[in-house]
């Protein structure tokens, strides 16, 4: 019997009337979502998200606007009271 090899997977879990859900992430959403959880200021994420990659900032608009049309749609992003 073949095995597959192990992966790192990256998910999202939230709830939506009362109800929870889980969603696949990109390695790279993975990344821009926990940034945005720490608190991290949002050009900081753009740079974190550009670095070590070709992207420029429109290149970066493309990978940022479906992440934040998603998770908006989602209710993902909340106002957190000051740190």
């Amino acid at each position: 019997m073949a095995q597959l090899a192990p992966q790192d997977i990256y998910l999202a879990v939230h709830r939506h009337e009362n109800s929870v859900y889980y969603k696949r992430l990109a390695p790279e959403e993975f990344g821009i979502l926990a940034a945005l959880h720490v608190g991290l200021p949002l050009e900081e994420v753009i740079e974190q998200s550009c670095a070590g990659t070709t992207l420029d900032m429109g290149g970066a608009s493309e990978l940022l606007q479906p992440i934040f049309t998603t998770w908006s749609m989602l209710r993902g992003f909340v106002p957190t009271s000051n740190r």
